[in-house]
């Protein structure tokens, strides 16, 4: 086993995984991190996956993000949104009103946001439920 010399101390390769295995895995879990667990895009998100392998969706894109933006770190919410909706749309091939409508209400859930640049074409009919204050966070971030 190799580990890194600095902390936390993680294993960088072993027997059973490469290098490159263990760097998807990180990359991988860093963008659920940002993009499910942040609760940014809880309607959204599912359209990944719908009726199918939320896994194996979601490495997909994992592995077509990272190919996007050569990192995991430093990635604006507004980029991610637009990252989100043209992997939806131009790679998984669905409606772009229908992600669209998913996507501005998963942005548009507090009040004060504007509506990101590659929403407003799809915003004419929208109408938002958004919320005061940080509420609209998981229960753990407010």
């Amino acid at each position: 086993m190799v580990y890194s010399d600095v902390p936390p101390y993680d294993i960088l390769k072993n027997n059973q995984l490469s290098f490159d295995d263990i760097q998807m895995m990180k990359r991988f879990a860093r963008f659920w991190d940002i993009t499910y667990n942040s609760g940014n895009f809880k309607r959204s998100i599912v359209l990944l996956w719908e009726n199918q392998s939320a896994y194996s969706n979601f490495y997909d894109y994992s592995l077509w993000i990272y190919k996007q933006t050569d990192s995991t770190w430093k990635i604006s919410l507004q980029r991610l949104g637009e990252l989100l909706f043209t992997y939806l749309t131009e790679v998984k091939k669905l409606d772009k009103q229908v992600v669209a409508d998913s996507m501005l209400e998963d942005m548009m859930k507090l009040k004060g946001r504007a509506i990101p640049a590659y929403l407003k074409p799809y915003s004419v009919d929208f109408s938002s439920k958004a919320k005061a204050g940080t509420s609209g966070f998981n229960k753990r971030q407010a």
